[in-house]
């Protein structure tokens, strides 16, 4: 637990939780789209769907456990950088299979992430603030679940279904920098305190 609220760790969480949600839900828009664009009927193209949400619900409590193992930093930066290149391969999908496989393995990611957002969450707050961590993991990924089907709507009016993939790499790239700091910042003082 933190004596003050570590800002960065908690952004970087809540940046978890909200692209986990937006994944979840700014597909579900697409899917008559996707199956028009794809040459599929829509039952082919939810299973895009069903992959993501599967791997995410099936693995979170593994990658959890391994985050305990080989540390939560190496398993929430490896899923965001699982979630970004899964999200580039979505929006370069040639046909509905290859769109099932790699939403499957954004699944994989996004579970990766969930696994660690939560404990990261109350590592960043102050002791006895538990409950407001859990309040704002909640808020970033419900936050990306009302987000994602308007976002979804409006990409496909205003460009091609692809985007609303490709719009979530930058996000990918920013959870994988954030990450990537706040490890530094914390081995930093690690080994200051050590020496």
């Amino acid at each position: 637990m933190a004596t003050r609220t570590d800002r960065l760790l908690l952004a970087n969480a809540i940046m978890g939780q909200f692209i986990s949600g937006l994944a979840t839900r700014i597909f579900v828009v697409s899917l008559p789209t996707v199956a028009a664009a794809l040459h599929a009927d829509i039952l082919a193209v939810s299973w895009a769907l069903s992959a993501y949400q599967l791997a995410g619900i099936c693995l979170s409590v593994v990658f959890g456990r391994l985050g305990d193992i080989h540390g939560r930093y190496a398993i929430y930066g490896t899923g965001f950088v699982v979630m970004t290149v899964s999200s580039a391969l979505c929006g370069l999908a040639p046909g509905v299979g290859w769109l099932i496989v790699f939403r499957l393995v954004q699944g994989v990611g996004a579970a990766m992430i969930a696994s660690a957002t939560r404990v990261l969450a109350m590592e960043a707050m102050p002791e006895g603030a538990e409950g407001r961590a859990n309040s704002y993991m909640t808020m970033g990924f419900h936050s990306g679940l009302l987000v994602g089907p308007p976002l979804g709507g409006f990409i496909i009016d205003l460009f091609d279904w692809r985007w609303i993939f490709f719009l979530m790499v930058p996000m990918g790239v920013t959870g994988v920098v954030l990450t990537v700091l706040r490890a530094r910042a914390e081995a930093s003082a690690a080994t200051t305190t050590s020496s």
